[in-house]
Order: structure tokens, then C-alpha cells, then sequence
């Protein structure tokens, strides 16, 4: 009787064992389960961030398209008035002799509406000055349709495309009023995807190449926020502070003035 006594408490313990066993691994395999879990929900909260901040960033483009195509109607002939060069800010007419320049466009919901006067003053000649020859034909018009398609692909979201045609347009027009415009939104796009590297290729070409035309105070802008990504800090308050000192009365400055690299 003692011996089945024995054997049955026995049995017992190592029932209880091999429950409190599995009981152990049941709570192991729901702990990585549950671990899982939350590791999968940080990544989808981490990725759907990452899409709001993209989002937000191409409605800024959108924003500023729609800005740029409202004030761009049609473009003006290149004069020859500057030695046949192209005129340094963009510009635009109506058909009537009015000249307007073409609305800055956002940069981080910032926007500036700077036009030239609407109306060209002709100063009088004194009676002695002999009379100017007669103005040399304008040079055929340069086709900016590859620049709206352009923009019209970044609203639509379809950004390879669109810097396609910023840097066919950008290529085959070096010296274009609409240049610096088309260097700087394949710049933005670049940036947009955190391609830093070549988002500051692009802005430098403005930097070095278009320096006192309407983008650049927003590429040296740009700059600098590449800087401060890169923890460059010295870098970037020189920048910020370059686009304070060359161009005071535009969005970038202000921008610029809230930025602290140091």
C-alpha cells in the first residue's frame, strides 16, 4: 500500500512538472509573441510618419506649384537689351508691355510676393541724344513646356518623371531665366527623400552658377538645413547667416532667422 502510495505521488510531482513546464513555455512563446507584436506596431507607426512627413512635404510642392503657375502665363521673350544674355530674374508679360516677375515660391510654407513694377518707366532722351538703333530681333522663345510638365508631375506626385524633365530643361538651358527654378525642384525633390547628397549638389549649382537669381536665397537655405542634418554646425550658421546678410527681405531670411546651428 505504502509503495502505491509512493508511485502515485510520484506521478503526481512530475505531472505537476511537466505542467508547470509547459505552463513556463506557454508564458515564454506569449512574452516573443506579444514582443513581436509590438516590435511590428513600432515599425508601422515609425513608417506612417515617415509618410505624413512626405505628404506634407509634397503638398508644400503642390502649393508652390499652383503659386508658380498661377504668376506664369507665358514667358516673355529674351531682349537682347543685356548684350544678349538672359535676363536675370524671371519674368513675365502679359502681351501688353507689363512686366511682373514670377511669385517666389513656398519654402516651408513661407511665401514672399515680390513683382517688379507694373508698369516700365521710359526715362525722356534730351533733344541732342541721336536716336537708338532700332532694337535687334528678340531670339526665339525658348519652349518651357518640359518645365510646366515638370511641375505638373510633382503635384501628380511623379517625381522620377519630373526630374527627367527638370534636368533635360535644366541641360538644354543652361542660362535660362527658369534655371535656377528647374535646379532647385530637383534639389527639393532630393531632399524631400532625405538624399542629401544630391539635394546639396543641386542647390551648389544654383549657389555657384545662378547666385543672385530668385532661388538662390532658398538653395543657400536648403544648404544649410543639410548642414544641420549632417551636424555640420558651423557650416549651416554660415549659411543661415550668408542668406540673412545677401538677401534680408525674403522668406528664406526669415526662415533662416529662426534657425539656431549653433
Amino acid at each position: 500500500m505504502k509503495t502505491l502510495f509512493a508511485v502515485a505521488s510520484v506521478s503526481t510531482l512530475i505531472g505537476c512538472s511537466s505542467m508547470g513546464a509547459h505552463a513556463n513555455a506557454r508564458t515564454a512563446s506569449d512574452e516573443a509573441a506579444r514582443a513581436a507584436e509590438l516590435t511590428a506596431l513600432r515599425v508601422q507607426f515609425e513608417e506612417q510618419e515617415q509618410e505624413l512627413r512626405t505628404v506634407r512635404g509634397q503638398l508644400a510642392l503642390a502649393r508652390a506649384e499652383v503659386q508658380e503657375l498661377e504668376g506664369d502665363k507665358s514667358l516673355a521673350s529674351e531682349r537682347s537689351s543685356r548684350g544678349g544674355r538672359d535676363v536675370g530674374l524671371p519674368w513675365a508679360s502679359d502681351g501688353q508691355g507689363e512686366l511682373s516677375m514670377e511669385p517666389v515660391l513656398r519654402i516651408d510654407g513661407e511665401v514672399v510676393d515680390e513683382r517688379l513694377p507694373t508698369t516700365a518707366e521710359i526715362p525722356e532722351m534730351p533733344d541732342f541724344v541721336e536716336p537708338l538703333p532700332a532694337a535687334a530681333s528678340p531670339r526665339e522663345e525658348v519652349n518651357v513646356d518640359g518645365y510646366r510638365r515638370a511641375l505638373s508631375l510633382i503635384r501628380e506626385q511623379r517625381f522620377d518623371e519630373a526630374l527627367q524633365e527638370l534636368d533635360a530643361f535644366a541641360s538644354a538651358h543652361p542660362s535660362h531665366p527658369y534655371t535656377d527654378n528647374a535646379l532647385f525642384w530637383s534639389g527639393e525633390i532630393h531632399y524631400l527623400r532625405h538624399d542629401y547628397d544630391r539635394a546639396l549638389a543641386y542647390f551648389q549649382r544654383i549657389e555657384k552658377l545662378h547666385s543672385w537669381e530668385n532661388k538662390a536665397p532658398d538653395a543657400l537655405y536648403r544648404i544649410g538645413q543639410i548642414y544641420l542634418r549632417r551636424g555640420d554646425t558651423a557650416r549651416a550658421q554660415a549659411y543661415f547667416d550668408k542668406v540673412r546678410e545677401q538677401f534680408p527681405n525674403t522668406a528664406a531670411a526669415r526662415l533662416a532667422l529662426r534657425e539656431d546651428a549653433s
